[in-house]
């Protein structure tokens, strides 16, 4: 499967403009994941389709198109996902106008074409994407096979929802659609500027992630060996403009949280520090948190009158240390 060569087609035609989302950063050939995060408006979900119906046509690939739940896959929440591509007359332009429009039957999509009236006179045979949802994990397992199902995009992979042992449900459904093959390659995209998801824990790249700058990409490979680039993307400089200048008009106001969606930095909660007189009752208790362990100080303030607890980062633990983890059985 050549993703770089259909990139380049699709920036050479103009189909992937400057400005717009490209994907030209990463290394389709050597990398299985590539993670994308960042503001909003920079067209990765629509450049990720694209690419897959790229790949369609060139290798009769097809996009599995992923979202958590199955109620973000349903024909009026998926209907608008290929509107850019529609509207710029992107797929009678890559099949010289042998189709013009997208026909949705349940989460399969094909390639149709519409006429004059609006009458969908021919269609597809071979569903070009199929949308899928990770809660839907043990219905598919047994029935789901798609051979070309190569190109794997996972949406909005960062949100405010998170089922137990959700990489887990993820992992397992990338088996039921990989199976054995070689040749998948997973796309994971968010919007979601937040450094402590628990995903980033879970691919062993938090630590990379926290200390990534707007516009950098990064190569890793994890502890067995697993080949990962993440990239926190950012608009291009007149988008960039545009963009502040709206900010300024409406969303002006210096909650770090916004920044998920003014952009331009790191969406993080703002703690208070410790103030005023107090004095430490307890200090030996930690708390044991995706391998990295957080000191949680009982303090007495005199200045308010109130006893406290001050949680802050641990570089070491000690013999007499008491560890809390919610995780049976873990060694510590």
């Amino acid at each position: 499967m050549n993703v770089n060569k259909s990139i380049k087609y699709l920036i050479k035609n103009k189909m992937l403009p400057e400005g717009v989302y490209a994907f030209n950063k990463h290394d389709f050939t050597n990398y299985i994941y590539h993670v994308i995060m960042s503001e909003r408006s920079i067209g990765k979900t629509t450049s990720a389709l694209l690419v897959g119906l790229k790949l369609y046509l060139d290798e009769g690939v097809t996009t599995i198109y992923m979202r958590q739940l199955d109620t973000m896959i349903r024909p009026k929440t998926t209907r608008l996902l290929f509107d850019v591509i529609l509207s710029n007359k992107y797929i009678e332009k890559l099949t010289d106008g042998a189709y013009n429009g997208v026909y949705i039957f349940s989460r399969y999509f094909y390639l149709c074409y519409y006429n004059e009236d609006g009458e969908r006179i021919l269609t597809d045979d071979k569903p070009f994407c199929i949308a899928v949802a990770l809660n839907e994990q043990f219905d598919l397992k047994s029935t789901f096979n798609c051979p070309s199902g190569n190109w794997i995009i996972f949406d909005e992979f960062i949100s405010n929802r998170y089922a137990k042992d959700e990489f887990i449900i993820f992992m397992d459904m990338l088996s039921t659609i990989i199976r054995q093959r070689e040749e998948p390659r997973i796309i994971l995209l968010s919007n979601t500027i937040d450094t402590e998801s628990q995903y980033f824990y879970d691919f062993e790249i938090a630590d990379t992630v926290q200390h990534m700058e707007f516009g950098e990409i990064c190569d890793i490979t994890t502890s067995k060996g697993t080949r990962i680039q993440v990239e926190l993307a950012q608009l291009d400089g007149i988008r960039r403009k545009v963009k502040e200048k709206h900010n300024r008009l409406f969303f002006g106001f210096s909650n770090s949280k916004i920044k998920a969606i003014t952009g331009g930095g790191w969406s993080i909660d703002s703690y208070t520090h410790p103030f005023g007189d107090f004095f430490v009752i307890f200090n030996k208790c930690y708390i044991k948190y995706n391998d990295k362990y957080i000191k949680a100080d009982f303090v007495y303030n005199k200045t308010i009158n109130k006893a406290m607890i001050y949680f802050h980062k641990a570089s070491k633990i000690y013999d007499d240390s008491l560890i809390i983890t919610n995780r049976e059985g873990e060694e510590l």
